[in-house]
């Protein structure tokens, strides 16, 4: 059934469903806000960039299968893409919705996520800042259980695992070439998330020191930077986060990023191919 046709559908259910501190109207106003702009997917305050890009991934190949998948979440408590089985826990149904999150990104998002135990958590590897961040080998997992089956990683969980730490120029060198890895993969008809520390794109007038990632963002244009192996060389791109319009990678045009600090705040990438038939 037609996403639009599977939404009225839904509306017209009068059972409660599974999440019964969730209400039915508010899913389906986001669900419809969701098929008009396909970016508007939003963790909000929650810590599930990972989830965000799934779906926001989901919704534009297959936006059938994406309110399926929601549309049985509130009903059943369960669903399946693909192979990828979803399933929240009771603590979770029970909850009503939070971090300012709109109802079917609440469910969706964080479903995918209390389905799965390997992320970080507050008192795991990074304490509490990176509470709740996917670690690479999960998201790209959730994508292969999908059906996504092609995939390339090149990913680094800490500041010193990098190649050319601690160099700062060897660094450098060493990160662009890898940023260079996933702009070809996004050319190449990839989903292309990047590993960040989101200071990277924030609005601080200067970088300080980034000891581990702490964001996913989705790249949306090739990268492209003015002086190759230069440290001061400007870095430009375009890329998708947090349900905002796709943006620059600095908020500031007239300031972009320089290649020594998107090398300082860039952990890699993960990549998946899209099906032949969605991809532009």
């Amino acid at each position: 059934m037609a996403a639009s046709a599977q939404i009225d559908a839904f509306e017209k259910i009068t059972d409660p469903g599974k999440w019964p501190s969730v209400k039915r109207s508010d899913v389906v106003a986001g669900l419809r806000a969701r098929l008009l702009d396909k970016n508007s997917i939003a963790q909000k305050g929650s810590p599930n960039c990972g989830p965000a890009s799934f779906f926001r991934a989901l919704l534009i190949d297959d936006a059938d299968t994406y309110v399926r998948a929601a549309t049985e979440l509130y009903d059943t408590g369960t669903t399946t893409i693909g192979q990828l089985k979803i399933t929240p826990g009771a603590e979770l149904l029970k909850s009503p919705v939070k971090y300012n999150m709109a109802a079917v990104d609440f469910i969706t998002l964080l479903s995918l996520r209390d389905s799965d135990n390997l992320v970080l958590s507050s008192s795991g590897w990074f304490g509490s800042n990176a509470a709740g961040i996917t670690v690479p080998s999960t998201l790209l997992g959730w994508f292969k259980s999908a059906g996504y089956t092609v995939t390339a990683s090149n990913t680094f969980l800490t500041q010193v695992a990098k190649p050319g730490f601690p160099i700062p120029s060897a660094r450098t060198k060493k990160m662009m070439a890898i940023a260079q890895e996933a702009s070809d993969k996004l050319m190449a008809d990839y989903w292309v998330m990047l590993f960040i520390d989101a200071d990277l794109i924030g609005a601080k007038a200067e970088y300080s020191d980034s000891p581990f990632p702490n964001h996913w963002i989705m790249l949306e244009s090739g990268i492209v930077w003015d002086i190759p192996d230069e440290a001061a060389a400007a870095v430009n791109g375009q890329m998708w986060t947090w349900g905002q319009k796709v943006r620059d990678f600095a908020p500031d045009p007239t300031e972009p990023v320089q290649a020594s600090n998107f090398a300082l705040f860039f952990y890699g990438y993960v990549a998946v191919k899209r099906p032949s038939d969605k991809a532009s």
